[in-house]
């Protein structure tokens, strides 16, 4: 189930690079801090925020080959002590966070 979850991530985000216009992945760094994207990832969680803790954080850059804009999320993974997973993206545009998998893994 992870392995199909994981293919549909990066399929979705191959399509949307083309549709969006050539996109490339980049090692520029990325254009909102960790620093900023951490608390609306926490955010993003409600109530449930004090029972997970961040165990992983990176940044997901793509960069506009004709604009040279840079766009992509912060994906940070949380647990609980019971081992269920939340990944939350926090997407560099429009600030928003987003829980991807709610239910974990």
């Amino acid at each position: 189930m992870k392995r199909y979850i994981a293919i549909i991530s990066v399929l979705g985000l191959t399509v949307g690079s083309v549709v969006a216009g050539i996109a490339m992945l980049t090692d520029a760094p990325p254009p909102m801090e960790i620093s900023e994207a951490y608390p609306l990832a926490v955010k993003a969680l409600g109530t449930n925020a004090a029972q997970y803790h961040c165990v992983m954080a990176f940044p997901m850059v793509t960069q506009n080959y004709y604009t040279n804009h840079l766009t992509g999320e912060w994906s940070f993974n949380f647990v609980n002590t019971n081992r269920e997973h939340k990944l939350v993206w926090v997407f560099f545009d429009d600030k928003s966070a987003e829980v991807v998998h709610p239910t974990g893994f």
